[in-house]
């Protein structure tokens, strides 16, 4: 494990996409800071009454190519009972649960000024 990372921003680091500063950052703290702030968007997502929708995405006409992926899904992220969602992927093709879970805290991520934090979340913040 990295030191000081917990679990969810140790499986961030690992497992997701990350971006850095060059001339103001490492690579690696530019991966440690991107996995810390996937694991918190995942923390508020999860306590601010979100869900998550994986369904077939019919616009993925690739994934009918017998040498395409296998799969290719549409991800929408909801906020509590709202038919509408707030945020959407869509062409997320052979996704593996880790690799669901990273989409899911990216959703989060990019709309997190739109999710209600819970006060004892935002006094957690890394």
């Amino acid at each position: 494990m990295t030191s000081d990372l917990s679990p969810a921003e140790q499986f961030f680091f690992d497992n997701a996409e990350y971006s850095w500063r060059p001339g103001k950052e490492t690579e690696d703290a530019g991966r440690m800071r991107s996995g810390i702030m996937l694991a918190f968007a995942e923390t508020v997502a999860k306590a601010a009454d979100t869900r998550f929708m994986w369904v077939p995405d019919r616009n993925g006409e690739h994934a009918k190519d017998p040498d395409g992926p296998k799969t290719c899904e549409l991800c929408c992220l909801y906020l509590g009972d709202d038919p509408i969602p707030i945020a959407s992927i869509g062409c997320v093709d052979d996704a593996t649960p880790e690799y669901k879970r990273v989409i899911e805290a990216e959703l989060a991520l990019a709309v997190i000024d739109k999710l209600p934090v819970p006060f004892n979340v935002v006094e957690a913040e890394p």
